[in-house]
């Protein structure tokens, strides 16, 4: 990137923006209806601000309720690692009196009151799957084919599911069951409409929130029609633990926070459990002392704003942090591989390599077996351990089943009752027809950053193929938002931040697209850099930088010079989370009750978690504010240096450092980029 302080801003997120204000796409005419697919959390929110923009809006949900993932892959006792001051829309905000992490039912409750608020529900038709997603022959608008959820149509889909589950992708004998992808259907306490027969309608844009969690994924292992034990299941299945674990000996498969929850609940009243960690997971609790959420320390000054480019691009903050983290990881739990975590450490314990797994309840009885085997070293950190007295033992990735015994890579066996995948989803849209999927995937490989998280994967032999999982139906290339070609067709909240939740990325998200539609966004001319460098998810991103990315493009990224005319909210802000609540401050969606929110609310969590806590915070600002300040000083004497030398007429001189400096720039990029440090 060459930025230069007079045209084009030298500190993120502006400085990959042009200098001018104009669209860098036309506004797409026409557009007055638009179909939201899902009524999560995604599409509600979606609907309330189309609906505010003028547009008429239809949701479409085949569930029989609202809430999405959040009712039908809910289990006992799950709960929300996001906090409430993150997870929140802005124009609805978790009263004091809730805790900072809600459960999944108190969430599901939230969105239904979302929903009455804006009055959403009349816009909903319950009970309806969409089909097929066609463009028009004019290529204008769509064709849509909707289709009731009846028992026949959930015998269809167990029919696919069971397919699916016999495909090479899957391996024979994986787990199909014949509720797998379908809701039963009844009419909810406040639904307004169900869908009773079959119809096609047009629109004129559709905006995809079908959900992450949708097609379960299994992956093949050899044997796995053998198994003699109870059962096999997908976590996708699970909702009780004495119904499913107790007595028996239980393997969990995959070590995500689901896999980890899982564990946590097996040991309970189980027999015996075991958790296999193929990659592993950079463990950190959602909560730290005093209950203070992980996600609350967080400081959007010098890192997700006003961070000079260069910084930007070499991550030279996240570098030196993720040295005194690994410190802190030691000298909290003895290992630096995650917080008190002993065990499935991933091959890089570094900042913006990898999404945090923030269910740790599991850990200690993880850790019992390795510190006893241990010895005196463990005793170091007994003082930080809860104390358990059971075992969850931990195996790398299994390659064969026989009988009830499962067998391991590193040559260990584990005879087992019940089987659980924890192995997570596919991201699949069946209702698109494969030439816009192909249109998707081209437009993905043409994306620079897209190209090089492909080109990772596919080298990795973790997650080869298209995407994650094996063959998966890409996201389009604009913030994965949309096609450049096609901004009719959106897809919002499939993006996976590291430290942050998909609800306000939605808000986010929703936001630019109107923005997008409207042709009032900042053009682009460098791709962006809020991708996670660890590449193990082809669509995870930075959660502050993709934020800020998408609110600089619509005008909406906070000034600091605007906000000091109200202190709270300036320290909130600069020592705070990137709270979707900031980018209703200005731009195009300012608002005076964003303003209070983010004084009063906003302001708690930088009060809550201390003085250690805010020392740290502000020292590490301080340091890189003079870093980002002393770099700006260089690249404006700089290019005034070479303005001076321009017109002196020394253009070849100029010519031959400009390669002398770009051969150097790229030394130092690859050195950064090395994971050996």
């Amino acid at each position: 990137m060459t930025a230069s302080p007079s045209h084009r801003s030298a500190f993120t997120p502006w400085a990959r923006l042009e200098a001018s204000k104009t669209s860098g796409a036309a506004p797409v005419a026409e557009v007055r209806t638009v179909l939201v697919i899902g009524a999560g959390s995604s599409g509600l929110v979606a609907a309330k601000y189309l609906v505010e923009a003028g547009y008429e809006v239809t949701i479409v949900e085949k569930g029989p309720c609202i809430g999405g993932t959040f009712v039908s892959k809910a289990y006992d006792e799950g709960g929300l690692v996001s906090s409430k001051y993150l997870t929140a829309f802005t124009d609805l905000r978790s009263p004091d009196s809730d805790p900072s992490h809600l459960s999944m039912k108190a969430y599901v409750e939230y969105l239904k009151k979302y929903a009455r608020e804006f009055n959403l529900y009349k816009l909903i038709t319950f009970g309806a799957r969409v089909m097929s997603v066609e463009r028009r022959e004019n290529g204008v608008g769509y064709t849509v084919r909707l289709e009731p959820v009846t028992s026949e149509g959930k015998a269809a889909v167990a029919k696919a599911t069971a397919s699916l589950a016999q495909s090479p992708q899957h391996g024979a004998g994986s787990p199909a069951r014949a509720d797998q992808g379908a809701y039963p259907v009844h009419v909810g306490e406040e639904a307004s409409t169900r869908m009773h027969a079959a119809s096609t309608r047009t629109f004129d844009a559709v905006c995809v929130c079908s959900g992450l969690h949708e097609v379960p994924y299994v992956p093949p292992l050899s044997g796995l029609d053998t198994f003699s034990g109870v059962e096999v299941l997908h976590s996708s299945e699970y909702k009780d633990r004495y119904a499913t674990f107790a007595g028996k000996r239980v393997l969990i498969i995959g070590c995500g926070e689901t896999g980890m929850d899982l564990a946590y609940r097996a040991v309970q009243v189980s027999d015996a459990t075991a958790i296999s960690m193929k990659t592993g997971n950079l463990c950190v609790p959602h909560e730290g002392w005093g209950g203070v959420p992980l996600d609350t320390l967080m400081a959007n000054l010098f890192e997700h704003s006003y961070e000079h480019w260069w910084c930007h691009k070499h991550h030279l903050k996240w570098r030196f942090t993720t040295v005194f983290i690994k410190f802190g990881f030691f000298v909290m739990g003895g290992s630096s591989a995650g917080y008190n975590q002993w065990a499935g450490r991933v091959p890089h314990v570094k900042r913006g390599y990898n999404i945090l797994c923030k269910s740790t309840a599991a850990l200690p009885y993880i850790n019992r077996p390795l510190k006893r085997a241990a010895r005196w070293y463990s005793w170091l950190w007994d003082w930080n351990e809860k104390k358990v007295d059971k075992d969850i033992l931990s195996f790398p990735a299994p390659t064969s089943v026989n009988g009830k015994t499962v067998t391991f890579k590193d040559g260990r066996t584990f005879d087992t009752d019940v089987i659980v995948f924890a192995t997570g989803y596919r991201q699949t849209f069946p209702f698109l027809h494969k030439a816009k999927k192909a249109e998707m995937a081209a437009a993905d490989a043409a994306s620079a950053e897209v190209a090089t998280l492909m080109e990772a994967e596919a080298t990795s032999g973790w997650r080869a193929g298209t995407g994650a999982r094996g063959p998966e139906d890409p996201l389009p290339a604009e913030h994965f938002v949309i096609s450049p070609d096609e901004p009719t067709l959106s897809f919002l909240g499939f993006v996976r931040p590291n430290v942050g939740a998909i609800p306000p990325m939605a808000e986010m998200q929703v936001m630019w697209w109107i923005q997008r539609l409207k042709g009032k966004t900042t053009p682009a001319v460098d791709p962006p850099s809020y991708g996670l460098l660890g590449k193990k998810l082809l669509y995870g991103v930075d959660y502050g930088n993709y934020m800020h990315q998408l609110a600089a493009e619509i005008g909406a990224a906070p000034s600091v010079f605007a906000l000091a005319k109200r202190p709270r909210v300036l320290i909130a802000y600069c020592i705070g989370q990137a709270y979707v609540v900031f980018f209703r401050l200005q731009g195009p969606y300012a608002s005076p009750k964003a303003w209070d929110i983010a004084a009063n609310e906003l302001f708690q969590p930088v009060v809550r978690r201390g003085f250690f806590a805010n020392a740290t915070l502000i020292g590490t600002m301080a340091l890189f504010g003079f870093i980002n300040l002393w770099l700006f000083a260089i690249e404006s004497c700089l290019h005034f240096a070479l303005q001076a030398a321009h017109g002196l007429g020394l253009d070849p001189v100029l010519r031959t450092s400009g390669r002398l400096l770009r051969a150097a720039s790229s030394v130092l990029s690859s050195c950064t980029s090395c994971t050996g440090c």
